[in-house]
């Protein structure tokens, strides 16, 4: 299993806290437009999780996204779609139950 983790995209010129955490918007895009050229196999959870019951060894590649930031939403969503990559958003459930999101 091989995973990139994220936790933004788009936001290092931002007034942010944790804005030196985020990734350039074009280099995000060229590291989609990369896996996509050379046929590298993104996966959603569900597969490393059926994979992994399974006993079957896994070379796909997982992006997960931590915190379930808009800019995952605004940047991310869209380039991930264009190249067919497929993304793991980590939200932060409490956000929920205090009605954030």
């Amino acid at each position: 299993m091989n995973v990139i983790m994220f936790h933004s995209v788009g936001m290092q010129n931002s007034n942010i806290v944790h804005s030196f955490l985020s990734f350039p918007v074009t280099h995000f895009e060229y590291l989609c437009k990369y896996i996509a050229a050379k046929n590298i196999k993104t996966s959603f959870l569900d597969e490393w999780h059926y994979n992994r019951i399974n006993n079957i060894r896994d070379k796909n590649l997982y992006l997960t996204f931590d915190d379930g930031f808009l800019d995952n939403w605004v940047y991310v969503f869209p380039i991930a779609k264009k190249y067919n990559i497929k993304l793991l958003y980590l939200l932060i459930l409490i956000l929920f139950k205090m009605g954030k999101i």
